[in-house]
């Protein structure tokens, strides 16, 4: 019977027990594991799988699989908007009223024709005055129609100087238009129309282009005046 005879690449073990060599004992585990797989298919035995210390055994540990970390939103920090400062110029501050306070009256004052009448009389007086009225500046002149519309009135200063100012520039503005309207047709009428005819002409094309013509009154004292 022939001794055992290991596979390729497997180094011999000594027969002779008195041998110098170093005696190290057989161990599977230090040879090539592909050299005993081949051994094994010569042999016709179940192929070597070298044992996996740690994992698999009695008492081992199976290795822990490390677990995904969660997926966190991550947020950026975003700084709040500055707020613009507003303004305070140009507000104007507006008193609390109180609760039972009563609520003001309109002061405004419409004019009448009358009143109309007597301050267009009172700015003749004035305009036609030739001792002054080349010699008077434009203030001067308004602080006497002003102050011959109030005697002519006999109510007091009931009218502000605003009041009285712009009721004058409306008056002079639309007589102007309405005398020129008037002169047109005056200088364009037939042979046989008189001034009747004409002023009822004027008074129809004036109110169909314009307005009806709030100031006849005044255009009539106007009209007469040198002035």
């Amino acid at each position: 019977m022939h001794p055992f005879r290991p596979p390729f690449g497997v180094p011999a073990r000594p027969m002779n027990p008195n041998t110098t060599q170093p005696q190290h004992p057989f161990n599977l585990q230090d040879m090539d594991p592909s050299m005993l797989t081949y051994a094994a298919y010569l042999s016709g035995a179940t192929p070597f799988v070298p044992p996996t210390f740690g994992f698999g055994q009695a008492g081992g540990s199976q290795p822990s699989q490390q677990q995904a970390e969660p997926d966190v939103d991550v947020v950026p920090e975003t700084q709040p908007e500055p707020v613009p400062e507003k303004s305070k110029c140009g507000r104007r501050s507006h008193k609390k009223k109180e609760k039972d306070e009563p609520r003001r009256k309109n002061t405004h004052l419409k004019w009448t024709k009358e009143e109309e009448c007597t301050l267009t009389r009172a700015w003749l007086d004035v305009s036609e005055d030739h001792e002054i009225a080349n010699f008077q500046t434009d203030p001067v002149f308004w602080d006497r129609v002003r102050a011959l519309f109030y005697s002519m009135w006999g109510q007091g200063e009931h009218r502000d100087k605003d009041s009285i100012s712009s009721k004058w520039t409306d008056i002079n503005n639309k007589c102007h238009a309405f005398q020129e309207v008037y002169q047109r047709n005056y200088d364009n009428r037939p042979s046989c129309e008189g001034d009747v005819g004409v002023l009822t002409k004027t008074l129809d094309e004036y109110e169909k282009t314009k307005c009806p013509f709030p100031y006849y009154k005044c255009w009539d004292l106007l009209r007469k005046s040198p002035k």
